[in-house]
């Protein structure tokens, strides 16, 4: 039965005429306390806290695989050379860990040698900035492939500019693009060894934000259920 017919006005007036025994309901599925802490150290790994998530660990004695921490080492590494711009560097340590990551995804390749050609233009290095354009960059673009097209046509125009900080398509110049490579070759390598881009505990927020939303369209006083205090097991 779909919530919000019958069932769901089911759910909403036991909780409310029998309140002691939906208490009763969420001690039983209480979270253990080790449970939450391996969700946490998974998290932190997943975003690079190498650091946090070692104290983490060893403070509450949960199980985790010492490798990983030398992979999140690695894929650190990495983001820390796309963050300052190094893109060779960041490709050469991408080949490092996990070879076919730029071999199998020319977007991502596409996005890191961008970078390399707004530093030339940068620099002034207009001749090489055509030739590395030419030569690095179109090869990667399919025929259909019009976001790439655009991408490169939009840093190309910054040429024609004097102020390229000030000119229509600056936009390309903005950190957050540099930052949106580097989580982007942070999942990629992260699927590359076999694990979701997405740490377990993001996506159980994301279901509970959803279930929470339910409940409350079903009557339910989610907020104060959760005022509730209630202790880790």
């Amino acid at each position: 039965m779909p919530i919000g017919a019958d069932g769901g006005s089911s759910t909403a007036g036991a909780a409310a005429a029998a309140p002691h025994a939906w208490e009763e309901l969420l001690d039983a599925a209480a979270v253990p306390k080790r449970v939450v802490d391996d969700l946490l150290i998974e998290y932190l790994l997943t975003e690079g806290y190498v650091r946090s998530a070692l104290l983490l660990k060893e403070e509450a004695g949960a199980d985790a695989d010492e490798s990983e921490f030398e992979r999140v080492g690695s894929r650190n590494d990495i983001r820390d050379a796309v963050l300052s711009r190094d893109m060779e560097r960041a490709m050469e340590l991408t080949d490092a860990v996990a070879p076919e990551v730029l071999r199998q995804n020319p977007k991502l390749l596409f996005r890191l040698r961008k970078h390399m050609l707004i530093r030339l233009i940068r620099q002034g290095d207009i001749n090489e900035a055509i030739t590395f354009a030419q030569t690095k960059l179109a090869p990667l673009i399919g025929p259909d492939d019009l976001e790439m097209r655009h991408d490169l046509e939009q840093v190309m125009a910054l040429l024609i500019f004097d102020d390229i900080d000030a000119s229509p398509v600056a936009h390309v110049l903005h950190d957050s693009e540099v930052k949106d490579t580097a989580r982007m070759l942070n999942g990629a390598i992260l699927r590359n060894q076999g694990r979701s881009d997405e740490a377990k505990l993001l996506r159980l927020i994301q279901e509970a934000q959803w279930a929470q939303d339910k409940l409350q369209d079903t009557g339910v006083d989610v907020y104060q259920v959760l005022r509730t205090p209630r202790t880790l097991q």
